[in-house]
């Protein structure tokens, strides 16, 4: 009994059980199944109950993929699942996702009495304790940004809102991920009753690899859940060194993110693959149709305010389906010939006011997102000026800036610009202007003396003591955002805060506080930016709050604020606030009504729509707009005039 203690003994007992183990393994026909499930698992995961995964006792003789006993259906993935890219754990182990060569690392399956079946494919088989994760978005929000963004966005969990952990030698767990994990889990399947281990077809790594099968009954997922097998999802896989471990909730150990390589943070592998997927119903997963997302379309722009007509490239190709947004509403759909695109016909969408957005949808994949780009409609905006100084005091400005553009300064909020006396180029008349010359300089004076290039001059001083904002115009574009220069004020504005949070496309007003000392009623002026745009301002009330009202945003502006102490004692112009992103809406999916399984076309479609009364319906068949309707009063909508063919 003494010797059982001897270090060395136990390590050399260890290996050779190790080397007998990984023996009786190689020694074994590829399919065989060498941990079965006990219990009601031993018929969900093993059918015809013969002890092997394959199709028969021969084992598999080419491809564990197609002589799989169940029909197991590929995850999509933005590409071949490479090997030795874990972050904890040996390279081609037990932790070690690896693909056979068609982006199987991970595969799926629905069997007709609800149970959903996952199999993991393995770099090596050996006994442990370790935990295999599969990741769900059941909502459509994922990542920190865009119209689709998560509000419970985290570094660790970017949008799931369900786990269903293997935790080896312990049982099949789920968690509730969503917002704050609950790291207990909700439902538990302890034992061996629903997973098993088994021998694969392939090698890689130069080892036998092997397969982790596993299941829950979907039953369970609705009454915890809500979902159902036609709630669209999306998912990831993920594995951790740690024993009956929730990856969520202990992401320091985790090992290998299935379908991509090596990422800086888990939320970054985790977005890629999910950014790939277009969102899928289990339905649709038997039935072999979830597909990569396309790639999201360029658009040439900016698209001129008087334009009927849209264009733009794409990677996809040629036939790849193009539809054009306005403001969110389709306008029109084109297809692709040799990577570029045109819409022609459009209504003039109208400058400043209107984007434009486009989506692609290839062959045989999903959808793009319609938030990955976005062209202002009109001229682009001429960028801020380069530099500015008062040069002369109380007299002048000068700086640099852009050949060609016009100058303008305001006093303050004024919406008519200080009317120049003299500088360069300086061009007289009812309001005189000056324009950047070829050198890219300025000169701004309030002094008489027409088209000069001298800073100086006699005179008393023309500049009232303020805040000035200055911009810059090039022909045929909009006016810059303003750069603001102080004169004669001794100190500077609180940077103000914003306090409304989140920001989304529905927000109509922001508001927020001036720090102390600023944190005064009347005497300051807050102003809100957009993209570096005047979107308002606003008068602080007690204690230094102040709401800007009557806004129109949208997704994926970047909304800043400055500030003003125009009262008391008057202070320069702020620093810009810290930016903040605004969130984008996404209306609720249409339900469609009635049995379209029949022997001839399809005139008509009818559905119902949470949304309200007027709400754009849009109509397509297989993949392509047939038309739109609206929404009528009480939720119904109808579109008529259809000729969808049998089997569409």
């Amino acid at each position: 009994m003494t010797i059982l203690k001897n270090p060395i003994y136990r390590i050399t007992m260890l290996i050779t059980a190790l080397l007998v183990f990984t023996y009786n393994l190689n020694a074994q026909t590829k399919g065989l199944i060498f941990e079965p499930a006990t219990g009601a698992g031993t018929a969900v995961l093993d059918p015809n109950g013969d002890g092997y995964v394959s199709q028969t006792t021969a084992g598999f003789i080419l491809n564990d993929d197609v002589e799989s006993e169940i029909p197991y259906v590929a995850f999509v993935f933005p590409g071949s699942e490479p090997t030795s890219d874990i972050n904890n754990g040996p390279n081609c182990g037990f932790s070690d996702f690896v693909d056979s060569g068609t982006q199987d690392p991970s595969l799926y399956y629905v069997d007709g009495a609800g149970n959903w079946l996952f199999r993991f494919r393995m770099g090596s088989a050996i006994t442990n304790a370790k935990s295999y994760s599969v990741l769900i978005d059941t909502d459509g929000l994922f990542g920190n940004s865009g119209p689709d963004a998560d509000p419970d966005y985290t570094i660790n969990n970017p949008g799931f809102e369900i786990e269903i952990v293997l935790a080896t030698k312990f049982g099949v767990f789920v968690y509730d991920v969503d917002g704050t994990p609950n790291c207990t889990a909700v439902l538990s399947y302890l034992g061996t009753t629903n997973y098993q281990k088994s021998i694969a077809h392939s090698e890689i790594c130069g080892t036998l690899n092997y397969f982790l099968d596993f299941y829950v009954p979907f039953s369970d997922l609705t009454t915890q859940f809500g979902i159902t097998t036609s709630t669209p999802i999306q998912m990831a896989i993920v594995d951790n060194m740690a024993a009956n471990a929730s990856t969520v909730c202990q992401p320091n150990s985790a090992s290998d993110v299935g379908g991509t390589g090596d990422c800086a943070t888990l939320a970054e592998c985790y977005t890629e693959i999910i950014d790939n997927q277009g969102p899928c119903s289990l339905d649709d997963i038997n039935a072999g149709l979830c597909t990569d997302r396309s790639d999201c379309p360029s658009i040439t722009g900016p698209v001129n305010d008087a334009a009927t007509t849209v264009s733009g490239t794409t990677t996809e190709a040629d036939g790849t389906t193009i539809d054009v947004y306005k403001n969110g509403l389709l306008i029109g759909s084109t297809t692709s010939t040799g990577g570029t695109w045109t819409l022609s016909g459009i209504a003039p969408p109208r400058a400043s006011t209107d984007t434009i957005n486009a989506t692609a949808t290839a062959v045989e994949e999903a959808t793009s997102y319609l938030d990955c780009n976005t062209t202002i409609v009109g001229s682009v905006c001429t960028d801020p000026i380069l530099t500015v100084v008062e040069c002369n005091a109380d007299k002048a400005f000068s700086g640099t800036g852009l050949p060609g553009a016009e100058i303008k300064v305001y006093l303050g909020f004024n919406a008519t610009p200080e009317n120049p006396a003299s500088g360069n180029l300086f061009t007289p008349g009812a309001i005189n202007t000056i324009t950047v010359d070829g050198t890219g300089s300025w000169l701004w004076r309030c002094l008489a003396g027409g088209q000069t290039t001298s800073c100086t001059a006699g005179g008393g001083p023309c500049l009232v003591s303020g805040n000035y904002r200055i911009t810059q115009t090039l022909p045929g574009q909009c006016e810059s955002p303003d750069t603001w220069i102080c004169v004669n004020l001794a100190s500077t504005t609180t940077t103000p805060v914003i306090t409304t949070t989140p920001i989304d496309v529905s927000t109509t007003s922001i508001s927020g506080t001036m720090p102390a000392p600023d944190n005064i009623a009347t005497d300051v002026e807050v102003i809100l930016y957009a993209n570096g745009q005047l979107m308002g301002t606003a008068i602080t009330t007690a204690g230094g709050l102040w709401t800007v009202n009557g806004l129109v945003l949208n997704a994926c502006d970047t909304i800043t604020a400055q500030a003003i102490r125009s009262g008391g004692t008057p202070k320069c112009v702020s620093l810009i606030s810290p930016g903040i992103i605004v969130l984008g809406d996404q209306s609720v999916a249409p339900e469609i009504s009635g049995d379209f399984c029949t022997n001839t076309s399809i005139d008509q479609v009818d559905g119902t729509s949470s949304e309200s009364a007027g709400t754009t319906i849009e109509v397509f068949d297989n993949g392509v707009s047939v038309g739109t309707t609206t929404v009528l009063s009480g939720g119904a909508w109808s579109l008529t005039g259809l000729t969808i063919p049998i089997g569409n």
